[in-house]
């Protein structure tokens, strides 16, 4: 009867741990597949950033973030400013507290960066490459810097937006411009 109950406990913990790993690695593959198009973003931002001129380095993101954050300590925020040109100058003209700047982590310089750069890349193109960004994520072929730019001057060519983007990828458009969107992203595959 022990040898019974013995066995009956260990084919449950054997399934349960089985599961467990299964459930481990799914997640496990999950984040890296996750890690790797995030990485692969950030770099097609930062590529993007500095073929519009906005940044020359990574270096140049980071010092970018770091001043954000340090103004941002002393009061200077966008919302603060009438426009964006006032903001960026407020910005310019702020002077960075280096002990400070050793004290704000890398990583946290590095995406305040991004997103800064970000906002000045969909300032100069005058599209929402966030959403379009995102809408894309799935279809590799089109994050490369050089589709990139060009999809956004077709779509604006076209009049469409970046939620036209989303809406194409969600099944929520017309079929004429569901037809017209679908051919502009088959010349860039």
């Amino acid at each position: 009867m022990l040898g019974f109950i013995m066995a009956g406990i260990t084919a449950v913990t054997s399934f349960a741990f089985i599961a467990m790993t299964r459930a481990i690695s799914t997640t496990i593959a999950t984040s890296m597949k996750t890690l790797i198009l995030v990485k692969h973003i950030v770099s097609l931002i930062e590529d993007l950033a500095k073929s519009l001129n906005i940044t020359d380095s990574e270096d140049e993101i980071r010092e970018i973030g770091d001043r954000v954050i340090q103004a941002e300590e002393n009061g200077i925020m966008a919302d603060k400013y009438e426009t964006w040109k006032d903001y960026k100058e407020a910005l310019e003209n702020f002077e960075l507290d280096s002990k400070r700047s050793l004290e704000i982590e890398d990583e946290d310089k590095e995406v305040v960066g991004l997103a800064f750069a970000l906002k000045e890349i969909e300032l100069e193109m005058d599209f929402d490459v966030s959403t379009l960004l995102e809408s894309i994520k799935d279809v590799p072929e089109l994050l490369e810097k050089e589709k990139l730019e060009i999809l956004i001057k077709e779509l604006k060519k076209e009049g469409y937006s970046a939620f036209d983007i989303k809406n194409y990828f969600d099944g929520d458009l017309s079929a004429a411009n569901l037809e017209k969107i679908d051919s502009i992203i088959e010349k860039l595959k």
